[in-house]
């Protein structure tokens, strides 16, 4: 038998005992010590989940095979550009006027400009909302653009005429014949993210990442202490402790879990 239980320590106590009290998950708790956080990821060509064939133009924010953000709270993180429609180059013609009392003939000028349809992966969701959208330093207005939560991503194939099935569960943002001016590249472009609100309790954090089946360890909740379990969070509760943090990266899911228990001086027992 096998039991993790997380506990919280405070000034050489713990406060809380037992929060998770695990029975046979030998398997279970194997894969959670070798596992990955962000193993989901933005898909790489080939497979049955392959994306639309990326312009070869290089992009920072156009990857494939790279970690889909976890959001807790309220977070700006940058997008990663999933698909690129074609390039709709269109001129715009500037008329130029003689100076007064001269009489000299008016000039005319040809701009070249640019537009194209593009979709951008944010996080996994689903997510509470957008809130805010950058164009490098300058904030864009986020009507103009089609925002899709996550939370089965209903009609994304209808405006992108492709199919997402895989990513129903994305946050991205969806720019409809965007105008990019005279550069033909896509900028880049961060989102300010709220999911859960704009802080979360820690042990909330941890208890997702040990139960979510979908994106983290998959432990069931049955296992839970749910009386030591509130016990922690309450403490945390009553004494401010909170975090807003977006998991970004590819590591080991028990370290992120001592990073985020470190906030309230916890770690996780195994035995």
């Amino acid at each position: 038998m096998i039991a993790i239980p997380l506990v919280t320590g405070v000034a050489g106590s713990w406060i809380g005992g037992t929060v998770l009290g695990l029975g046979t998950v030998g398997a279970q708790v194997g894969g959670l010590v070798g596992s990955y956080l962000g193993a989901r990821l933005f898909a790489k060509e080939g497979g049955h989940e392959s994306l639309p064939k990326l312009d070869s133009y290089q992009t920072q924010t156009t990857l494939t095979g790279m970690a889909i953000p976890l959001i807790y709270g309220t977070r700006r993180i940058a997008g990663n550009v999933i698909y690129i429609g074609d390039l709709h180059p269109y001129t715009v013609k500037h008329k130029a006027e003689g100076g007064k009392g001269i009489g000299g003939p008016s000039v005319t000028s040809t701009e070249i400009r640019y537009r194209r349809s593009f979709l951008v992966g944010i996080c996994e969701g689903p997510v509470d909302t957008i809130l805010r959208i950058w164009k490098g330093k300058e904030e864009i207005d986020i009507t103009t653009v089609d925002i899709f939560i996550g939370d089965g991503n209903a009609g994304l194939s209808v405006i992108t005429g492709l199919e997402f099935g895989h990513y129903k569960h994305l946050c991205c943002a969806w720019f409809e014949e965007y105008d990019l001016g005279n550069y033909d590249s896509i900028p880049m472009f961060t989102f300010e993210v709220s999911r859960q609100g704009v802080t979360v309790n820690p042990v909330d954090v941890v208890y997702d990442l040990l139960t979510n089946s979908r994106y983290a360890a998959g432990i069931s909740q049955d296992l839970i202490d749910v009386n030591s379990y509130n016990d922690i969070r309450q403490y945390c509760n009553n004494n401010s402790l909170a975090v807003a943090i977006a998991i970004d990266n590819q590591q080991p899911l028990l370290d992120w879990i001592d990073n985020i228990m470190s906030h309230y001086f916890g770690f996780l027992k195994i035995g």
